[in-house]
């Protein structure tokens, strides 16, 4: 069905033409999912030696407990703003970044499309199936390493078929997204491995590498949903009218 050598020839085909429009997109779907927050947080605590954490707990210990109860509070309400953000913004953007690269393979990128979610007529619904996609991986997480690994190949797809088809039915997603994964999560997660040495290769510049590294990866994923999509497609597993394609 496809092969990872033929997935990475296209994309760099694709590359070749919308390169630099892919990456800004990539930034724009980096700094809207709150990827590479808690790096500053890393980096302090790293400098902090063993008495200066016991000055700190000290002079946490002698703070009067209104103060502390205020910072809990802040610190509460930082958090559930976190999780609304994930929620109604994240996990839209993300949708429509994957709708991006899939359009971007047939005619010009346009930054727009990392929005299409909003204004699809399914935003609530997209967000219902992509939380419980989440929600199913961490839990299949729990039981235990492996689970969790297989699930997450399994609903792979369900991003992009909800970017394709924004009103598919959850259930129908997931089906979806276990007969395009069925047979290939092993390949999947070789092709997966295969980044790790151009992510290796872009730490090297203090990090700063891999975010030129972020778009090649996309657009070879969006080469990996449109070898599964004409698959289940060819063998009758959908159609045209369940997946109506990205360019209108």
């Amino acid at each position: 069905m496809w092969t990872r050598v033929e997935l990475k020839a296209n994309a760099k085909m694709i590359l070749k033409r919308t390169y630099w429009m892919c990456f800004l997109a990539t930034l724009i779907l980096g700094f809207l999912d709150g990827s590479g927050a808690g790096t500053s947080a890393v980096n302090i605590t790293r400098q902090v030696s063993p008495n200066q954490h016991q000055e700190l707990e000290h002079h946490l210990y002698s703070l009067p407990y209104e103060f502390l109860l205020a910072v809990s509070g802040i610190l509460l309400a930082i958090g559930v703003i976190a999780v609304v953000v994930t929620l109604f913004v994240s996990y839209p953007v993300m949708v429509g970044g994957k709708r991006f690269f899939m359009a971007s393979r047939e005619e010009d990128p346009n930054l727009g499309d990392l929005f299409f979610c909003f204004g699809s007529g399914a935003y609530l619904h997209t967000i219902k199936t992509v939380f419980l996609m989440n929600l199913y991986t961490a839990l299949w997480s729990m039981l235990f390493f492996i689970p969790g690994i297989i699930k997450h190949y399994e609903y792979f797809f369900v991003p992009y078929l909800l970017s394709e088809n924004p009103k598919m039915d959850t259930r129908r997603a997931f089906e979806l997204s276990r007969e395009m994964s069925y047979g290939r999560k092993w390949d999947m997660f070789v092709l997966d491995l295969s980044f790790i040495g151009w992510y290796f290769l872009g730490s090297l510049c203090f990090g700063i590498g891999v975010l030129f590294v972020v778009p090649y990866y996309q657009a070879v994923t969006a080469e990996l949903y449109a070898a599964s999509r004409a698959y289940v497609l060819q063998t009758h597993k959908s159609d045209l009218w369940e997946l109506p394609g990205f360019v209108k």
